[in-house]
């Protein structure tokens, strides 16, 4: 045997001048060389530190932590703590000797905690330094409850947690329900039914329990002479038998309309593009009842015989019959009438206001593909702290009405303002020197900045610094001012306007005190006329149903707040324009949200175990970027995020993994004209990011596809919603 050993000195922890024994047994024939290096000291040895990776499998008790290979490691220490700086380590795991692996599970841990971890590596020699420290909260035990108690379940995914259900909501977060729009657009080819459109409805609806018919009679067009007598045929729900009856007897109406569509596939009691029920179906021409009963009318106010063409019976006549009731002479009220007059107000292509469908109007589809929102319901806000932001032009925005305030209600006047200024403070009755804003300004440093000068409310005004927007769009001096429209056109630019600051006592109010018409700020209302004396309180409901209190002053009864109002007199919604370029562009009238905390989401809202939990949002663009690059790319992430198999996806599902159990289900969409399509094949979800004044950005996967797209489309689409919140 030959062999051949190499020594270091420092393997024997030897210094210059030792001298080494060694005693070498070997048997006859072998031959040993031996070298030894005395004098030459080994190379130092280290260890890098390990590369800590965020957890996975995070339940309501336990995680994975995670970390890269460090190189000549021989095993890892790991350390898990209830506090960043690592100084306050779990029990069980304060630098625990995980042996040589790179993941390793931790139990026992609390719902609802974030967690922090470390790793050091090392060998027979030494040890490296800690890693990076990883945040992970560990999620509850306990489900989430929206406003109307749906249950959801969360995941966390790198540094944001987010629900794995797609949102089901029907009411903001302040109670006020989410306008359910079945129906695509406005219509106005309603008529009332014939006689056989009317049994058609009886046998395809009432008798199947839909429709939301009454057992009682309704009237049909048709016409019929019976012994010289013009008589209309009515049609007894009570038993399906139709009669003639005198035309001034008082029944029920329901409208009807019939459409040709040669897209859609619709069948018997599907329902239709006006939210009706489909109740006969010849070829592509399709026959809708109106979602409801219309007023109960006489047949018409004129009895004589309308004629032939108010006599036909079959489907399809319903039409004619009412036109030719309609054109009578002398006429001016009819059941036919009240059917041409129908007015289901705007639908799905032309809202603003916020709502929602479920796909095909249809609420088993609820679970698991959950409501499509148009944006209008995901952007949708509230300000219980400060109220909105207005432009001049909505403030002073003509309806024919009251415009932005309720009947009984309006904009103060320049003159008005200066009655309120000069009552608070009759003896220092000019801008720069009286007491009145001190007396209207909400006390402390809650809502103003530090000194808050004079501020004592004793008015009971409860003004706060609710800051402005200027018109270049931007947000600023929250906690500095507060700008209060009046309705002074003062010129082609600049409109009647108050204002109180945070370092002085005044109210700024003069004829002539005047702010830009495309600012952002506050507004209010001042009723008409009061049986209040001064210092009594009131309330004041706004257009969109929000009640506010109001505070008598003097002979001045005010809303005591401000408002956030987000309805004109007549109904139509005031347009929110978040985007600078469409705030400065307006010239008819708009609203806003100050952009920061005060402003929350209205469509969101979650309990946890009875108590709110805050920190939840629509997803902006960003944080939907963020968990793309924290589990892949936009090529890989949707099938990462996808359910897989093929209940909720058209096959292939391509690339389909759930690996983070986010449970993407094909939920379908619906379209600017209303229309339903393409469930099973794409998942949309919308940020609450604009793109322009019209449209925003949102999230797109597919059946047959791994990818997810980033894209922008119409505020009227309706896609689906998630929810996050940063852990």
């Amino acid at each position: 045997m030959n062999k051949t050993n190499v020594f270091r000195s420092s393997d024997f922890h030897m210094d210059d001048g030792d001298v080494l024994h060694m005693i070498i047994g070997c048997e006859s024939g072998d031959t040993v060389s031996i070298a030894l290096m005395a004098g030459e000291d080994d190379a130092e040895i280290t260890l890098t530190a390990p590369i800590a990776t965020a957890a996975t499998s995070v339940t309501s008790s336990s995680l994975y932590a995670n970390w890269g290979f460090t190189e000549g490691a021989e095993g890892y220490y790991l350390t898990v703590a209830t506090d960043e700086a690592m100084t306050s380590p779990v029990a069980g795991y304060d630098s625990l000797d995980v042996s040589n692996v790179e993941t390793y599970p931790v139990t026992g841990l609390t719902a609802g905690t974030l967690y922090y971890y470390s790793v050091v590596s090392y060998n027979g020699e030494t040890e490296s330094s800690a890693s990076n420290v990883i945040t992970t909260l560990v999620v509850s035990a306990s489900p989430l409850l929206d406003y109307d108690s749906n249950v959801y379940t969360s995941v966390v995914i790198g540094s944001q947690e987010w629900i794995v259900e797609n949102l089901r909501v029907t009411h903001y977060a302040d109670g006020t329900d989410i306008n359910n729009l079945t129906y695509a657009d406005q219509y106005d080819d309603w008529c009332l039914p014939s006689r056989d459109e009317l049994e058609a409805m009886y046998t395809e609806l009432y008798l199947f329990g839909l429709g939301g018919f009454t057992n009682v009679e309704y009237w049909s067009s048709t016409e019929i002479l019976d012994e010289g007598d013009a008589l209309g045929i009515c049609l007894p729900f009570q038993n399906g038998t139709p009669s003639g009856q005198g035309k001034n007897n008082v029944y029920k109406v329901r409208a009807c309309r019939l459409f040709t569509d040669t897209v859609g596939a619709y069948t018997l009691r599907d329902t239709g593009p006006a939210g009706g029920l489909i109740f006969h179906v010849d070829g592509t021409t399709y026959y809708e009842a109106a979602p409801t009963d219309q007023t109960a009318s006489a047949y018409s106010d004129v009895i004589l015989e309308i004629g032939v063409t108010a006599q036909g019976t079959a489907i399809g006549d319903g039409t004619g019959n009412t036109s030719a009731i309609i054109g009578q002479v002398g006429h001016t009220a009819s059941a036919a009438k009240n059917c041409d007059d129908l007015d289901l107000g705007a639908g799905w292509a032309d809202d603003i206001g916020g709502a929602y469908s479920w796909y095909d109007n249809n609420i088993a589809y609820k679970d698991p593909y959950g409501a499509l929102y148009n944006w209008y319901a995901v952007s949708k806000k509230v300000n219980d702290t400060y109220g909105a932001l207005y432009n001049w032009y909505a403030a002073t925005f003509n309806d024919g009405g009251t415009g932005i305030c309720s009947a009984g209600w309006h904009v103060p006047t320049s003159n008005e303002s200066l009655a309120l200024r000069n009552y608070l403070d009759p003896v220092n009755n000019s801008a720069i020197t009286n007491l009145a804003g001190g007396l209207m300004k909400e006390a402390g440093l809650t809502y103003w900045n530090t000194p808050n000068t004079g501020a004592t409310n004793t008015s009971g005004f409860n003004a706060r610094g609710s800051g402005i927007r200027t018109n270049t769009g931007a947000f600023g001096s929250l906690g500095v001012n507060m700008s209060l429209w009046n309705t002074r056109d003062y010129d082609a630019t600049y409109g009647g306007s108050g204002v109180l600051e945070y370092n002085n006592e005044y109210f700024f109010q003069t004829l002539t005190t005047i702010s830009r018409k495309n600012y952002g700020q506050s507004i209010r209302p001042l009723k008409d006329s009061t049986i209040l004396t001064d210092g009594q309180t009131g309330t004041y409901t706004g257009n969109d149903g929000k009640v506010y209190a109001t505070i008598c002053i003097g002979t001045q009864e005010w809303v005591s707040e401000n408002i956030q109002e987000t309805k004109y007199s007549d109904g139509t919604y005031i347009p929110v324009l978040p985007l600078a370029a469409d705030w400065i562009a307006d010239t008819t009238g708009a609203m806003c949200w100050f952009t920061d905390s005060s402003t929350v989401e209205n469509l969101v809202y979650f309990t946890r175990d009875a108590i709110q939990e805050t920190g939840w949002k629509i997803p902006t663009r960003a944080d939907w970027q963020t968990l793309i690059d924290y589990i892949g790319t936009d090529a890989t992430s949707g099938g990462i995020l996808k359910e897989t198999g093929v209940d909720h996806w058209t096959t292939p599902n391509t690339g389909a993994s759930d690996e983070y159990d986010f449970a993407a289900v094909g939920a379908g969409t619906r379209t600017p004209a209303g229309l339903f399509v393409s469930i099973g094949n794409v998942a949309n979800w919308w940020s609450s990011s604009a793109y322009a004044a019209l449209y925003a950005y949102h999230r797109q996967m597919y059946y047959g596809s791994a990818v997810i797209d980033d894209l922008w489309n119409s505020n009227t689409y309706g896609f689906a919603v998630r929810c996050v919140r940063d852990v």
